[in-house]
């Protein structure tokens, strides 16, 4: 817990920051405020759930696997063996609650210190407004100063995306993300990939602490997972894609045999292998992907029901082993751009139809918004045929999940409600809201 004294000010205490987070090697200290409520008590930089901070380090290196929430003091080393520091502008001050609106009487911190304990110091960033009004300080010290957007929650005006472009933009400046400094060593020592992944994108992981997400190598998110219930789909595009199960028995669910192509945060496998208790193959072209999937994501090891394959999914799913045996064919194929379905031909969706049983039924995710979603629809619907292909809305992120069934069946409005309501109550999916949502194509 933070020291506290009581302050002159009545019912108000004085409340003490942490040390700095630097040593020889800094080379650019990130400025704060003054520590939060929920980093006070924790005793930890940015120790609010929902701070950006720590997914924007970990997306501005992906290639070096963040240490997780409880391990603060990994956290810290991983950032100083890459030269960045941590620090407030603020010694201490008076205040309730953790706006920067309620400090008063701060006291600054000693800057001189700072750089006589940072040989290497070349810069300050000012992590927000509040931090910045003190940038004066700084260039007397003979210091580069740049005031960055601010990573709490509070600064909503910016995106994930574009804070990442200006802390990027910094911290290259000072070789930070610059192969030529301590990253050259790093790089130099890393296994040369196999010539077969040598243009995958690398693989990282940010959490929020509500939710840990999957990116390859930019911000976008390509899976999540619910911090608390690891085996629940968190992600309503990812839901949408169990609409199979209005189709089928919910009974004979356990009997079926499910295929992702893409395994992305494995959500989608887990949760077959998990809850409904079904044989279950995964085939994913990125050895990356797998590895952090078992390592953060909590995919179970290979068994006699679940297993995931390394390949590549335009050739595994010609595989005969595949022909007629799918019930449920999942597929989100898009590469770390997210600018279009990587496999994406007639022929391929032709494939696909090949692979499922009488009564299966592939999901497919779009991006409804794009300009590439109807010429995907019309490729889908000239394999299987327009009268087999239903759709959904897009979500508020644009995925649009479409299903195709192997044989077309046109369930009444009353089936489908009672199908709902049953997928409802076994699994806990929101299935009575995909109705509102949810038609044939070709009406």
């Amino acid at each position: 817990m933070p020291s506290t004294t009581a302050s002159d000010t009545a019912h108000v205490q004085r409340l003490y920051g942490l040390p700095p987070v630097a040593d020889a090697r800094t080379r650019l200290v990130v400025l704060g405020s003054f520590p939060g409520v929920a980093s006070l008590q924790a005793q930890q930089y940015y120790g609010h759930p929902r701070n950006q901070l720590w997914p924007i380090l970990q997306l501005l290196w992906p290639q070096h696997a963040q240490p997780p929430r409880e391990d603060y003091a990994g956290r810290c080393a991983w950032l100083l063996e890459r030269g960045l520091g941590l620090w407030d502008v603020y010694a201490s001050c008076e205040r309730q609650g953790s706006l920067d609106s309620a400090i008063r009487n701060p006291q600054l911190n000693d800057f001189a210190a700072l750089k006589q304990r940072c040989p290497q110091l070349l810069a300050v960033a000012h992590n927000g407004g509040e931090s910045a009004k003190h940038a004066r300080a700084l260039h007397g010290l003979g210091l580069q100063v740049h005031q960055l957007p601010s990573t709490s929650p509070a600064n909503a005006s910016w995106s994930l995306e574009r804070k990442c472009q200006a802390w990027q933009q910094v911290m290259a400046e000072y070789g930070l993300l610059d192969p030529d400094g301590r990253e050259r060593e790093h790089m130099a020592s890393r296994k040369k990939p196999a010539a077969d992944t040598h243009e995958l994108p690398e693989v990282s992981v940010s959490d929020d602490g509500i939710s840990r997400y999957l990116h390859l190598g930019t911000p976008w998110v390509q899976g999540s997972m619910k911090l608390k219930e690891p085996f629940e789909i968190d992600l309503e595009y990812v839901q949408r894609m169990m609409a199979w199960l209005l189709f089928v028995e919910p009974a004979s669910v356990g009997e079926r045999q499910a295929l992702q192509l893409g395994l992305g945060a494995a959500a989608l496998t887990k949760f077959h292998h998990k809850k409904l208790r079904m044989p279950t193959t995964a085939i994913e072209l990125n050895p990356q992907v797998v590895n952090i999937c078992r390592s953060w994501f909590k995919l179970p090891p290979d068994s006699e029901s679940l297993r995931v394959v390394l390949g590549d999914a335009a050739v595994e799913i010609r595989r005969p082993e595949w022909q007629g045996r799918v019930d449920a064919l999942q597929v989100d194929l898009y590469d770390h751009n997210a600018a279009a379905p990587v496999l994406d031909s007639e022929d391929f969706y032709a494939d696909c139809r090949d692979s499922l049983t009488p009564e299966g039924c592939m999901t497919v995710n779009l991006f409804g918004r794009m300009s590439s979603y109807q010429a995907s629809v019309d490729k889908i619907s000239a394999a299987f045929g327009a009268e087999n292909v239903w759709a959904f809305r897009p979500t508020r992120e644009g995925n649009t999940v479409v299903l195709a069934q192997r044989v077309a069946s046109r369930p009444t409005r009353e089936q489908l409600q009672a199908r709902a309501e049953a997928v409802q109550a076994r699994w806990d999916l929101p299935a009575t809201k995909w109705l509102k949502v949810f038609k044939p194509v070709v009406v």
